[in-house]
């Protein structure tokens, strides 16, 4: 299939040209990878010259913005006491503060009452599509929070989910004909888990017209600027092909796909979630090589844009099901190191909220919760930071990886990012104690550690103390 060129552009060394079976190729690695990671167990490292060395590439997806800082995932229901768009604006400053360029906010629709899970119900039960959840405001406070996000030169996404609707959505007394239906002629919900929506037919064409309307809708209307994809690789992908670019008729924007489906970038997501290297990272938590994590890792973006990757160490799903990264990694100072090995690697590092405060809570998801903004300030600043060496340097914005072996992987996150003009070094001691990762020689040398902004010297013997972690640039 041919690569759809209006989602990045790359820049290679003069002389190297890529494959053109490249996009074939990615295809078959993903399915591979996918073997190895449906276990989550481990990936062998990639062969030795399986990416030489000597090619740097750098990835620049379009829109330019959605590179220029990080993703922001925020439930209006519990970002403020008041659970509004309003209540949203006041705080946007603090958002900005840790770097973030978009702000994806969860589903902003009504929610269903029929089959409702919890007291509150789930978000992603929706009861129509044109329309904002009251208890959020109305649609012109949801105009105010767009219009206050553009004014200070950041973007705003909002969830779509068009999967599936709650069972008292309109559609289905009106059009019973849009929804799938079981041997026995009922309606059915996607997922048996999932009681309380009904799944949508794909197969109908009026169904996939008037969805197309509700994407435009939201963007010519509110002037959003693209959409988070829920449940993404459950839709038929042609209906991708077919609805997007007209979506991007009406401005361009962005489309991020709860997928690790490397395809759907064919169909114009900009941005898939990286959940093969996230399962491999939680390994490393367990015990596992570091070193295998970095080669999975590696292995996953050849010949596949890693700049095309969200990732991330938590998120709405991931806090409900699985548990906040404090309590998943086993501390605050594990999960600031995790986040560090993971979300510097080739993609847009993705934060949700409460995740800057170290919350050490499992996301109450049929419910109302309260965040006390005001703990553990030092997980901020180091989100902060984070945020702010991340836009700043083009090496991780723009750069490809290369993996670097070490005398001792089992330990150590180790690899680097570059760009044709800057290159990073960066070291993550993954485990409780002190590690000797042993740097290969050409790496040894004068460095300035950017966390914390104080010259280095990294040799063979360097050692890293427990959980430490360090963005090296050399001197």
């Amino acid at each position: 299939m041919k690569k759809n060129t209006t989602l990045f552009t790359r820049r290679t060394i003069p002389g190297c040209r890529p494959s053109p079976t490249a996009l074939l190729y990615s295809v078959l690695l993903a399915a591979v990878l996918l073997i190895f990671s449906g276990c989550a167990t481990s990936l062998p490292p990639a062969a030795e010259g399986s990416r030489p060395s000597d090619v740097v590439q750098e990835t620049r997806l379009e829109p330019e913005w959605i590179q220029e800082g990080l993703v922001y995932e925020l439930f209006v229901r519990d970002f403020t006491p008041e659970g509004t768009f309003r209540a949203v604006i006041p705080r946007l400053e603090e958002i900005r503060e840790l770097g973030v360029e978009t702000i994806w906010l969860m589903p902003i629709h009504p929610i269903g009452q029929e089959e409702r899970k919890g007291r509150l119900g789930s978000p992603y039960s929706i009861r129509d599509y044109y329309a904002v959840d009251p208890a959020y405001g109305s649609g012109e406070d949801f105009q105010a929070l767009v219009d206050a996000v553009h004014g200070l030169n950041m973007h705003i996404i909002i969830d779509l989910v068009v999967n599936h609707t709650a069972w008292d959505h309109p559609w289905v007394e009106e059009h019973p004909e849009w929804y799938t239906r079981d041997a026995d002629g009922n309606m059915v919900p996607p997922v048996e888990d999932w009681s309380d929506v009904a799944d949508l037919d794909f197969s109908n064409r009026e169904l996939r017209e008037e969805l197309t309307r509700v994407m435009k809708y939201w963007v010519a209307e509110y002037n959003i600027d693209g959409y988070r994809v829920d449940t993404a690789s459950m839709i038929p992908a042609d209906f991708w092909m077919e609805s997007i670019p007209r979506v991007k008729e009406v401005k361009p924007v962005l489309f991020l796909g709860e997928t690790n489906d490397p395809g759907l970038r064919a169909a114009g997501y900009q941005l898939i979630y990286s959940w093969d290297s996230y399962g491999w990272l939680k390994n490393t938590a367990q015990g596992k090589s570091a070193g295998v994590f970095v080669a999975g890792a590696e292995r996953q973006m050849e010949n596949i844009e890693g700049a095309s990757y969200l990732r991330f160490i938590t998120n709405h799903d991931e806090t409900a099901w699985d548990a906040a990264p404090p309590v998943l990694f086993g501390s605050q100072e594990r999960a600031m190191a995790m986040a560090v090995a993971h979300m510097f690697m080739p993609g847009v590092p993705l934060v949700y909220n409460g995740q800057e405060i170290g919350n050490e809570e499992s996301w109450a998801f049929f419910d109302k919760w309260n965040y006390d903004w005001s703990m553990n300030p030092q997980v901020r600043d180091f989100y902060i930071r984070l945020g702010e060496i991340w836009q700043n340097e083009d090496a991780l914005r723009f750069g490809d990886m290369r993996r670097i072996r070490l005398d001792n992987s089992e330990d150590t996150v180790a690899y680097v990012r570059r760009t044709l003009d800057s290159e990073l070094l960066i070291l993550v001691n993954t485990r409780n104690e002190t590690a000797v990762p042993g740097l290969p020689p050409e790496l040894h040398g004068s460095y300035t550690e950017l966390f914390s902004d104080t010259p280095v010297q990294l040799n063979g013997e360097t050692r890293l103390e427990a959980l430490e972690y360090g963005v090296y640039r050399k001197n």
